[in-house]
């Protein structure tokens, strides 16, 4: 079950964080064709093949970058299989301190950055027998999160774009989820979310007792990206350990 034999991975973002834990966890499943990273050039440390891995310079704040890294793609692969739009930035600050420069920044990458990842892709996606896109969004695409509107909107909004292409892709057997894990242990944040002020006001609000990791979100992606969830698409999967309940 859950086999992902032979399919073209395409993760955006994902030269650290949770997107290169998601690429190490791939990775080692030993039946996937390919994995294309894409990511901004300065932080694409290798552009060499590296165990089926293969890394692509793009800018997902620049749709002209999307269009000509999606048109190398193109011409290298033929197709993909899986999109995972990860990438993603956030800054925490309040509603009245935002800037236009700063609520750009944010929807530029996070909700503008995804759309036409999602658009470009296409012309690859449906050259497979089952294309599929999976958009991490967040809990925050439901509820309130403080000092989060710019990027509490972007997520929404992403969950609406995946909504949307479910029902205007399904035509074309492409398959569009989202996953909205609740706040997760990354390297960025680890001592952060360890300070005990921080980690009793956040853990307080997620009934089973502790922040999300990326194998809890590893297991999602390999599940929507499987034959097992051919009848999924349009849905939002929350790996919130019950926040949003």
């Amino acid at each position: 079950m859950f086999s992902l034999k032979d399919k073209i991975f395409v993760i955006t973002g994902a030269t650290r964080g949770l997107g290169k834990e998601f690429v190490d966890c791939l990775s080692k499943v030993t039946d996937i064709n390919s994995i294309i990273v894409l990511d901004l050039p300065q932080n694409i440390i290798d552009l060499n093949i590296n165990n089926n891995i293969y890394y692509f310079p793009m800018d997902l704040r620049d749709v002209c970058s999307i269009q000509k890294a999606f048109k190398n793609i193109k011409n290298s692969f033929g197709q993909i299989d899986v999109l995972i739009n990860n990438a993603g930035v956030n800054k925490l600050i309040s509603a009245l301190s935002v800037t236009e420069d700063i609520w750009d920044s944010i929807i530029d990458v996070n909700l503008k950055g995804t759309f036409f990842a999602c658009k470009e892709a296409f012309p690859c996606l449906v050259q497979s027998n089952d294309g599929c896109i999976i958009n991490i969004a967040s809990q925050y695409s439901i509820v309130g999160g403080k000092y989060r509107c710019p990027y509490a909107a972007s997520k929404a909004g992403i969950v609406s774009i995946t909504k949307t292409l479910a029902l205007e892709w399904a035509g074309h057997g492409i398959r569009v989820n989202a996953i909205s894990p609740t706040i997760s242990v990354k390297s960025s944040n680890e001592n952060l979310l360890e300070l005990p002020t921080v980690k009793e006001e956040l853990l307080k609000n997620i009934p089973l007792g502790r922040f999300c990791t990326s194998k809890d979100i590893i297991g999602a992606i390999i599940y929507l990206a499987s034959s097992e969830a051919a009848m999924v698409t349009g849905h939002n999967l929350l790996i919130d350990g019950g926040w949003t309940v």
